[in-house]
């Protein structure tokens, strides 16, 4: 093995070491010749002796310290370059590092967008069949109400078809003379085409907006499957679409309907899409409270509703008996922003929504939105005189829907 070669810290206390030493050695010479030279009495001379020697002692040990000081100084100079050889190196695995990293972020960064190219493409091929899928879905619901109409309007021209072999099987069946057989026949003839031609506008007036509701209840909703039927029962499309638009221009916060269905769906849709809210729906009809909570769930909107079973119960209200919901388990709120009145059936009474105001007013504010539903039908005309003369005067706007549609509000007295 090779030997270690002495370090700058040892030859460095040598050195002062040796000096001092030396130093030391050559000042008591100089005192013990000045000691044998006393006893001459030269005093002249002891004393020179004397200041040599200290001179020597002196000089000795400043240069014993500054070699000692050089030592120090040579072991911070090469600390410096130890620590400016190793940051050297540090610098040198750095840019060693960087240049590797460099060279890489190529490959790594097309693998990852390819990556997320592909993510992207499945998302945006899923949400694209969804799509696709829901306009399938709201075309042949379209069609098939196209198709059944259609059919309807056939049914309607082969009767007047028939009628008009009819009466002209008739006309030439008489005796009358040919002339009288042409005028009698072009004039039914004439009448008749007049009838069936105002039946097929009248037709085609009730059927546009229907058609129209429809198709926008679809495209605004989107719903995730089919919605229900919307006739019998339930409301009516042009109801449904002008649903759906005025929760989604009002925002209300809490909707109270009485009764339960696809307006209770679409509510909770028009909220899901706003991001807060609820309805809130009561139903005395077990039935209809689980077709309405099953229609819920396959939309994806259960969170935003809540179906109560309120079983009907009598009250006397201003000496008239009534049956209505039962709310001493109800939880409603303090403020109903949206009061859709949708129920109880008319078979259950005479003016059977009647008790909604007076049972729900403490919960009815200035800007509380009613909207009454069948307002075509006499009692529920004869109701919302009722309303007027015994809750609070109201602002009242009749909407032609197929079945009629009130929207009522409590009238600002002016000061």
């Amino acid at each position: 093995m090779p030997q270690r070669r002495p370090s700058v810290r040892r030859l460095g206390i040598a050195a002062g070491l040796t000096t001092i030493t030396a130093a030391a050695g050559v000042s008591t010479w100089a005192i013990i010749l000045a000691l044998g030279r006393q006893s001459q009495n030269d005093d002249a001379a002891l004393l020179s002796n004397i200041a040599f020697g200290l001179l020597v002692l002196f000089w000795a040990i400043w240069f014993g310290l500054y070699l000692i000081d050089s030592r120090r100084l040579a072991r911070r100079t090469k600390s410096a370059l130890v620590y400016s050889r190793n940051a050297a190196d540090r610098s040198r695995r750095m840019v060693d590092q960087l240049t590797v990293l460099l060279d890489r972020p190529a490959a790594m960064t097309t693998d990852q967008l390819d990556q997320r190219v592909g993510r992207l493409n499945q998302l945006l091929e899923a949400n694209h069949s969804a799509t696709v899928e829901t306009t399938k879905t709201t075309t042949a619901i379209i069609l098939d109400d196209l198709e059944r109409h259609s059919k309807q309007l056939d049914a309607i021209r082969n009767d007047s078809g028939q009628v008009r072999d009819d009466v002209a099987s008739i006309l030439e069946s008489t005796n009358k003379p040919e002339s009288q057989h042409a005028t009698l026949s072009d004039a039914e003839l004439d009448r008749m085409s007049s009838s069936v031609e105002k039946e097929l506008q009248a037709f085609a007036g009730r059927f546009y907006p229907l058609l129209e509701g429809l198709v926008g209840t679809y495209f605004t909703s989107k719903p995730s499957v089919p919605l229900g039927s919307m006739r019998g029962w339930a409301i009516s499309p042009d109801l449904a679409s002008f649903l759906l638009t005025t929760t989604y221009r009002t925002q209300p916060k809490l909707i109270v309907e009485t009764g339960s269905g696809i307006s209770t769906v679409l509510f909770a849709m028009a909220l899901a899409r706003q991001g807060n809210g609820q309805v809130i729906a009561l139903e005395h009809e077990p039935t209809y409270l689980r077709t309405t909570e099953e229609m819920l769930h396959d939309q994806g909107v259960s969170d935003f509703a809540r179906v109560v079973h309120a079983p009907l119960i009598d009250y006397e209200i201003n000496d008239h008996r009534y049956s209505w919901y039962n709310l001493t388990d109800v939880d409603i709120g303090d403020s109903i922003d949206l009061l859709f009145i949708d129920g109880p059936p008319g078979r259950t009474g005479q003016n059977a929504r009647f008790p909604a105001l007076p049972l729900l007013k403490s919960r009815i504010s200035d800007s509380t939105l009613i909207i009454l539903d069948d307002a075509g039908r006499p009692d529920e005309a004869a109701t919302i005189n009722s309303w007027s003369e015994q809750i609070w005067p109201m602002d009242v706007e009749f909407l032609p829907h197929e079945k009629g549609t009130a929207l009522i509000r409590k009238r600002h007295e002016s000061a």
